[in-house]
């Protein structure tokens, strides 16, 4: 019985693999035209959309630059709440030192952001320069 039992199986598994592989099989002229349609649709919606194709590199570039924009909004504005500490400190030795180290940190911040941007700047200037 035992047997009988695994013969079955084997057949199964068999029959299972073999029906898979037949409907891939089948599917391929099918997939293969409708894959030649939706690149048709592709071109089609592209020509027709008026899109300009952009270097990756400029992308990128634009990226960059616009996140080291966004930070260094973000460290002008923490050095400006540290003046406003100082200011409302009221005199006491305490949040003046707080107000002052916040100060230092936030021009030490926008320091490292106007490096960083004017390297970046410089890195794809090369960059564009050297491959075109």
């Amino acid at each position: 019985m035992k047997k009988t039992n695994s013969n079955l199986n084997f057949f199964r598994r068999i029959f299972f693999i073999f029906f898979i592989l037949l409907n891939f099989t089948l599917a391929y002229p099918a997939l293969a035209d409708l894959k030649a349609d939706v690149t048709n649709q592709f071109v089609t919606a592209k020509e027709s959309s008026n899109l300009q194709t952009t270097d990756p590199r400029e992308v990128v570039s634009r990226i960059v630059s616009s996140a080291l924009g966004l930070l260094g909004i973000i460290f002008l504005v923490y050095t400006i709440y540290a003046g406003f500490l100082w200011m409302t400190a009221g005199g006491e030795e305490k949040k003046i030192e707080e107000a002052q180290a916040h100060i230092k940190n936030g021009s030490i911040g926008l320091g490292i952001i106007l490096v960083a941007y004017s390297i970046s700047l410089m890195v794809t200037e090369y960059l564009v320069n050297a491959t075109t």
